[in-house]
């Protein structure tokens, strides 16, 4: 077996390189929102049939589950061990010396202007949170060593990732923390009112009334199985972290509902002001709501 190493520069452990405990929430936001001693629950689901699962207009409650793991933490506990000192005290605490004056404003609702500078803080805060949350979760990793370590290098996400923010109704329910989902809307013009929610990581058909559509089905099963989202609630801040492998087909991404503002890439970032007027009811209907438009040849 290897010696551990840094996942981020990749140092081994020693005792010039020691290990660090990088907390995923930091604890200045934990003693913000007070649940440095909350308990959740960390749950891993996934679908019955690992077979085709598409639907025409699905509503909650079409698919059955099953849960495949789940953890119990206390929020303060939420810690990933393979991080050395020098990244932890380092560009990491930098990151969240960045990010905290920002997002404190944001999560009191404080009216902000987010400038093109303040996006790339938070998208940068929002990345680190993200990747780190989810090689430390009870679920498919989604990054390779390669994306620590560039960041580690450029301190900045990586170019083909997409980040958005909105905001989080005050009505909403309590205790939805994040998701990490493979869940897209992929739609195509050329079948009327049919779109596929690609829930399940493979499947083999579509099914529209009685028929097959086999092209369609395996343009949203090669997209769907490589693209990604995570959303993180922050305090009523939704950040969503997501990726949409294009695979040289012709797609147009598009908002669903308003309310959600991109802030990465920085190409073409026009001033956001903080809080938006539209706000998300709950997160998944922020993690579905960028939709993928599959254009025909």
């Amino acid at each position: 077996m290897g010696k551990r190493k840094c996942v981020f520069c990749a140092r081994n452990f020693s005792s010039s390189s020691k290990r660090a405990k990088e907390h995923i929430y930091p604890s200045w936001l934990l003693s913000e929102l007070d649940i440095k001693g909350t308990s959740i629950y960390t749950t891993h689901f996934r679908p019955f049939d690992k077979a085709q699962r598409a639907f025409f207009k699905p509503k909650r409650g079409d698919l059955r589950i099953k849960q495949i793991s789940q953890r119990k933490h206390v929020f303060a506990g939420l810690v990933y061990g393979l991080v050395c000192e020098k990244c932890n005290n380092g560009f990491l605490n930098d990151i969240e010396k960045e990010a905290k004056p920002i997002l404190l404003k944001m999560i009191k609702d404080r009216r902000v202007v987010l400038r093109e500078e303040e996006q790339k803080v938070i998208s940068k805060w929002g990345f680190k949170t993200a990747i780190i949350l989810n090689i430390s979760s009870n679920f498919e990793g989604y990054f390779s060593e390669e994306t620590f370590h560039n960041f580690y290098i450029t301190k900045q996400p990586e170019k083909n990732m997409l980040i958005s923010i909105a905001k989080l109704s005050k009505d909403a329910k309590k205790g939805d923390y994040w998701i990490q989902a493979r869940n897209f809307i992929f739609e195509f013009p050329e079948l009327s009112d049919f779109y596929i929610n690609t829930i399940t990581d493979k499947f083999t058909g579509i099914s529209k009334g009685l028929e097959i559509v086999p092209k369609q089905a395996k343009i949203a099963q090669d997209m769907g199985n490589n693209s990604f989202s995570i959303v993180l609630n922050i305090g009523g801040i939704l950040i969503k972290v997501f990726y949409i492998f294009v695979g040289g087909y012709p797609v147009n991404l598009y908002e669903h509902k308003p309310g959600e503002s991109k802030i990465w890439p920085l190409d073409n970032s026009v001033d956001i002001n903080w809080p938006l007027e539209d706000c998300f009811k709950n997160l998944i209907d922020f993690q579905t709501n960028i939709r993928v438009r599959v254009l025909s040849n």
